[in-house]
């Protein structure tokens, strides 16, 4: 019976290690909040940069590649960037101007009527996409993050948490 609970014990840490969930109750709510902006702080890049590049579209001849490797290139550098050498006063200074919500809609919807007016309408799908959130599977600094936190054995959220503040979660203590 005693192996029962030591297997169930296993699992639940593997599992508590391995999925992150904005309710867990290892971070408090401004932890989950600064997570939060450190994680999507690539992606954010990266959809600003596809913007520019789309609206630059109206004026100059851009190629689909370059639109689609420019903005990887982007949120490859930036996730590195930011993995490396995080800077929280710089993020929430960023986030409270440029990368506002608002801020962000609105940049979005005014690239999206001057697009529509240059009747660029697949751009305009894409950029309403990428700003609902339908788009971030492209982000491939989710996927870098993951590789960069397998010495950590855990979540890149809490492994972001760890790095950053030497955070101990109790999922990494031992059943001895």
């Amino acid at each position: 019976m005693e192996m029962q609970g030591d297997i169930r014990s296993a699992a639940t840490k593997e599992v508590e290690r391995s999925v992150y969930s904005l309710d867990n109750p290892y971070l408090s709510h401004e932890q989950k909040f600064e997570v939060e902006l450190w994680f999507q702080f690539a992606g954010d890049c990266m959809k600003l940069t596809f913007t520019a590049l789309a609206v630059a579209t109206v004026f100059f001849p851009i190629r689909w590649p370059h639109l689609v490797a420019w903005p990887l290139a982007v949120n490859l550098g930036v996730g590195l960037a930011n993995w490396y050498s995080y800077r929280k006063k710089a993020l929430f200074l960023i986030y409270l101007t440029l990368f506002h919500k608002w801020a962000q809609w609105l940049v979005t919807v005014g690239a999206c009527g001057l697009l529509l007016y240059s009747e660029r309408y697949l751009l305009v799908i894409l950029l309403f996409l990428w700003e609902v959130g339908l788009l971030s599977v492209v982000e491939t600094h989710m996927g870098l993050y993951s590789v960069l936190a397998w010495k950590y054995h855990m979540h890149p959220k809490y492994a972001f948490f760890k790095r950053f503040y030497g955070h101990v979660f109790p999922f990494e203590k031992s059943n001895e």
